[in-house]
């Protein structure tokens, strides 16, 4: 069937009436609002905007499917289409390649975006406004690409102080140009500006109703068919990624669940622990793959029917088992901001899923010793970025360590002698020290030093406050020469000065000066928190505090990890 055309106009009131839908195998759509401005653009200037790939499903196959709507009013807070389920009466043609052009026409003419208004707060009330798109019927500079603009209400009539005549575009589907000439709003502008106005409105209308969507039927009805069409025309660019067509194809061929409701429903979760972990369908998908024992790459040859049904058949125990690492680490005390790579999860998830523990990992005194081993795992390898590079082929490599152990506990000591990647030697705890400052780094060395399960919130506390070392206060202390004040700022923010604190802990200890707050610990206590023995712990000392802290934190962590010589660890490379 050759290529035909339609106008927009005629397709946005087709979308309306659902005789065009969105297949359960496309994804959310991510537009910026600049985008939708510059398809606006594009088309007022007569450049093209690509063709359109469409299914006509016919009526007898018509609920044999899942489909959804278009979103017309879109939230950046929830950009979810909702299900619909077409009588079966007529045919429908559901969008294969064009969904985020389509719903951009959609959103400009007929609906409206809500996005963050910038620097303001997120619980501010003005800081998620509805926005239409409106154009400037006065001529519009060279550069405000046409004079087109998403504006609020408020917005588009203040427009007027600044010599900008707003006008909603979506009217144009309703109305014609010369009924707003007519009007007291038109009628009422001065003869010039009255002709400006005219103008546009025309030309923009004359582009609505040209037949300027060109696009392809596709009249096959089997679904594997579809799909191949599907992927083959969207993974040759970079804007529809391969988790996203491995999760279309799940959602086609996914008989007992919808995978796409599965997997936003697991990521809101995430994102509503206090933890707030930012899950992507990416990491999900990659974790179905993983824990399935499927090959982990994100290839178009993995998107077959066999490999979405074992993913389907298997979904209970990969979902419980993703709960379950999540809930581990955040027991630890690890959150959005300390974990570097999501990935470095998945082999704790898949020794979970194993086992078939989902239900007690986290919590059971049963598994306390496995517990105690995957977190020293996890720690060194977030330490020694192990998930920086490839990490296809790390998850492979460790998997297969995982699903060859014949351990009931976590193989930490398999793991160990398999891979040279969490070795640690003395040479790299001398670099740590000298590069680590506060960030996750530091949260992760030290957790190895001081680990411990945490029922709380995770704060790493400065324990001489940062904000004590003013110029003014150093110089006061005895640190007068530029050299001696650029030392100390330095060793404020090194592991020297920091420790892991539960958040209730941190708030009690900053009401007080550092000096009352050690006079105050126990023997055991300073013991733990390595706080090195001295006559004075006043601020003018806190070089000396910091130099002998570094001796003893060292000597900790080589106590805790397995230090090697640097002979011996490269010998393992080979």
């Amino acid at each position: 069937m050759p290529f035909q055309a339609i106008s927009i106009k005629k397709i946005v009131n087709g979308i309306l009436e659902r005789d065009y839908v969105l297949p359960a195998i496309q994804r959310h759509f991510v537009w910026k609002p600049d985008q939708i401005i510059n398809l606006f653009d594009s088309i007022l200037r007569g450049y093209p905007i690509g063709s359109f790939l469409f299914w006509r499903i016919k009526t007898e196959h018509v609920n044999d499917f899942q489909y959804y709507d278009f979103i017309t009013d879109f939230n950046v807070k929830d950009n979810s289409n909702d299900k619909i389920v077409p009588s079966g009466e007529k045919e429908i043609t559901a969008v294969l390649d064009g969904q985020q052009r389509l719903t951009a026409l959609l959103i400009g003419l007929r609906g409206s975006y809500t996005y963050k208004t910038p620097y303001l707060r997120q619980d501010h009330p003005q800081a998620y406004q509805k926005r239409e798109l409106y154009l400037n019927l006065a001529k519009p500079k060279e550069d405000e690409s046409h004079g087109l603009a998403f504006l609020t209400e408020k917005e588009a009539k203040e427009g007027r102080r600044e010599g900008k005549l707003w006008y909603k575009i979506g009217r144009l589907l309703t109305e014609e140009p010369s009924e707003f000439m007519l009007s007291e709003e038109g009628d009422s502008l001065p003869l010039e500006v009255k002709k400006t106005a005219f103008r546009r409105i025309t030309e923009f209308s004359q582009c609505l109703n040209l037949d300027i969507i060109n696009y392809y039927v596709e009249e096959e009805q089997d679904i594997d068919k579809v799909l191949s069409i599907f992927i083959r025309v969207n993974s040759g660019g970079t804007v529809l990624s391969y988790s996203d067509l491995l999760l279309s194809t799940a959602t086609a061929l996914w008989t007992e669940y919808d995978a796409r409701e599965e997997i936003e429903n697991i990521t809101h979760e995430f994102a509503s622990y206090k933890a707030g972990f930012k899950i992507s369908s990416d990491f999900v998908m990659k974790a179905c793959l993983t824990l399935s024992d499927l090959d982990v790459k994100f290839i178009v040859k993995n998107f077959n029917r066999v490999n979405m049904q074992k993913i389907e058949a298997e979904w209970e125990k990969i979902k419980d088992a993703i709960l379950c690492t999540m809930r581990f680490a955040i027991g630890y005390g690890y959150n959005q901001d300390t974990i570097s790579s999501y990935n470095a999860l998945l082999p704790i998830a898949y020794y979970i899923k194993s086992k078939d523990i989902a239900e007690k990992f986290d919590h059971a005194a049963k598994y306390k010793k496995s517990r105690e081993d995957a977190i020293t795992w996890l720690r060194r390898a977030l330490l020694m970025k192990v998930f920086g590079g490839s990490s296809d082929t790390v998850i492979s490599r460790y998997r297969d360590v995982l699903s060859k152990s014949q351990s009931e506990n976590f193989p930490l000591k398999e793991i160990e002698s398999s891979f040279k990647d969490i070795a640690i030697t003395s040479q790299d705890i001398d670099e740590i020290f000298e590069d680590t400052r506060y960030d996750r780094e530091a949260f992760y060395v030290l957790h190895e030093i001081f680990g411990r399960e945490y029922n709380t919130d995770v704060d790493m506390d400065h324990l001489y406050p940062k904000s004590l070392f003013t110029q003014r206060n150093m110089r006061t202390w005895g640190f007068t020469t530029r050299e001696s004040q650029e030392e100390v700022q330095d060793l404020v923010n090194s592991l020297a000065n920091l420790r892991l604190a539960g958040h209730g802990e941190n708030i009690e200890k900053s009401a007080m000066k550092f000096e009352a707050w050690v006079q105050g610990l126990s023997k055991v206590q300073r013991e733990a928190l390595l706080i090195p023995a001295m006559k004075d712990y006043g601020p003018e000392n806190f070089v000396e505090f910091c130099k002998k802290r570094t001796v003893l934190m060292k000597d900790r962590l080589k106590r805790n990890l397995t230090v090697q010589s640097r002979s011996n660890k490269n010998l393992k490379k080979h």
